[in-house]
């Protein structure tokens, strides 16, 4: 049943599957309509599960649970576990919202860095809270209207927090460049370098650290990066603006030889 993923298909007598954002081996991610609320949601569907091991089922369904415990406002508002055919399925609010990696372009420093700050303070809460999510990056964060707010989705009880560090220094360095930039620093993505764009040394630095494959050279949690994204906001709010470009030299005006 699970191979039927259409759009069109009806489940539980309630959601009609309108797009696919992306399948991995173990999850789909869908819009689908909800008749009974009359508003569009968002469908994390686990097929197979329930005829797989127990263990695998009771992972999703305790890494849901722990989610939907944890309250931010960029966290994914998560309504109920459903389980349909050889289906489990989870919904959450979709509200306008549509996934980052839809929007390709570039964004500017200042924005990613504002952008970026409540995503952070959503993930202590969740680590503080023993929450799970999904993977931090573009294809796995729902945007949502009207504040352009980056929203964490439930993950499947597969994804431990080490890793979100780097990670989340991947997704900076892909949004600031609109590409997926080598290791090292952002500024020297072919991207910024062909737009004649730079990053602030102190941006840099943190994307930098972020993404050190020796997790020894790491920051030590979120909390830190989040107390570095403050004080980048703060020098950049207080920092003198960049010097206007000089005037071009007057050139002299050359008369023809014939009108001497």
């Amino acid at each position: 049943m699970s191979g039927d993923l259409q759009p069109g298909r009806r489940l539980l007598d309630r959601f009609v599957l309108q797009r696919r954002l992306h399948a991995t081996a173990g999850s789909h991610l869908w819009f689908a309509g909800d008749e009974r609320l009359s508003s569009t949601q968002l469908l994390q569907i686990y097929p197979g599960v329930t005829d797989a091991d127990d263990a695998v089922r009771e992972a999703i369904i305790r890494s849901v649970r722990a989610y939907r415990r944890v309250r931010h406002r960029h966290l994914s508002t998560v309504g109920d576990l459903h389980e349909a055919d050889d289906l489990l399925v989870v919904s959450m609010d979709a509200g306008d919202g549509r996934l980052l990696s839809e929007h390709a372009s570039p964004l500017p420093h200042r924005e990613l860095v504002r952008r970026c700050r409540p995503l952070v303070d959503a993930l202590v809460h969740l680590h503080d809270g023993d929450g799970e999510h999904g993977r931090i990056d573009a294809a796995h964060i729902l945007r949502q209207e009207p504040e352009d707010a980056w929203v964490l989705l439930p993950g499947d009880g597969t994804q431990p927090h080490r890793p979100d560090l780097r990670r989340l220094g991947d997704l900076m360095a892909t949004v600031l460049t609109g590409g997926r930039p080598s290791s090292g620093s952002v500024n020297n993505a072919p991207e910024l370098l062909h737009e004649g764009r730079t990053v602030p040394a102190l941006l840099d630095q943190l994307i930098r650290e972020l993404r050190e494959a020796d997790p020894s050279a790491r920051l030590a949690g979120m909390r830190d990066v989040a107390t570095r994204l403050d004080q980048i906001d703060e020098f950049a709010a207080t920092a003198p603006p960049p010097p206007a470009p000089r005037p071009a030299s007057p050139q002299p005006t050359r008369v023809p030889a014939a009108s001497r």
